[in-house]
C-alpha cells in the first residue's frame, strides 16, 4: 500500500529499469520448454534508412542515412545473409520533422533497429517462472542458430490449473549473433 504505482517508458536496449529483478532465464527445447513456435520473417525490412527534413533557419534539406553495415548495428547481424536473398528495399522517410543532421541521423538508427527486431518472434510455453516478465531476456537454447539466442519478452501468461503452474510468453529474438547451434 506504501509503495506507488508508477509506469516506466524508456527503450529495450538492455538498460536497468526502476523496481525491477533483472533476471536471466536460460531455457532449453525438450528440456525446460514445452512449447514454442519461433517466426522467422523478412517482410517489411530494409537494407537501409533515409531521414530526409528541412533546416528552416539554413534553409537547407537535412538528410541522413544508415544502412546494414553500420557498426552500432548488433541486433541479429548473423541473419542478415536472409535479408540479401529477397532484396530488401529502402525506406525514405519524409513526414517526420527532423532539425538537425544529428537528429536525422538517430532517428533512421532507431527506425533500421525497430525492423531488425522484428525478423524473429517466438510464442513459447514453459514451467511456471513467476519471476517471467515482460522486459526481461531470456536465453533459448537447442534450435539451431536461427532461432537459439537471447529474446526479449514482450509479454506473459502465468497461468495455474490442473495441468500446473505454466508461462506462456511472446518474444523478439535480439541476439548479437552468437545464437548457439544445436
Amino acid at each position: 500500500r506504501g509503495i506507488p504505482k508508477r509506469l516506466y517508458f524508456g527503450p529495450s536496449d538492455g538498460s536497468e529499469m526502476p523496481d525491477f529483478r533483472d533476471v536471466t532465464f536460460k531455457l532449453e527445447w525438450g528440456k525446460s520448454l514445452i512449447e514454442l513456435k519461433p517466426t522467422l520473417t523478412t517482410a517489411n525490412q530494409v537494407k537501409s534508412v533515409t531521414v530526409n527534413g528541412w533546416n528552416r533557419n539554413t534553409r537547407r534539406p537535412i538528410s541522413a542515412a544508415v544502412d546494414l553495415q553500420d557498426p552500432k548495428l548488433t541486433k541479429n547481424r548473423d541473419l542478415y545473409g536472409l535479408l540479401n536473398q529477397c532484396d530488401p528495399r529502402e525506406e525514405i522517410v519524409v513526414d517526420e520533422p527532423v532539425f538537425t543532421e544529428g537528429e536525422a541521423r538517430r532517428r533512421a538508427m532507431a527506425i533500421l533497429m525497430d525492423r531488425q527486431k522484428e525478423m524473429v518472434k517466438a510464442t513459447a510455453t514453459t514451467v511456471g517462472l513467476p519471476d517471467l516478465r515482460a522486459g526481461q531476456r531470456v536465453q533459448i537454447e537447442g534450435l539451431g542458430t536461427r532461432f537459439s539466442g537471447t529474446y526479449f519478452i514482450l509479454d506473459t501468461t502465468h497461468t495455474l490449473n490442473d495441468s500446473g503452474y505454466l508461462t506462456r510468453f511472446t518474444a523478439r529474438r535480439e541476439d548479437g549473433g552468437q545464437g548457439s547451434a544445436a
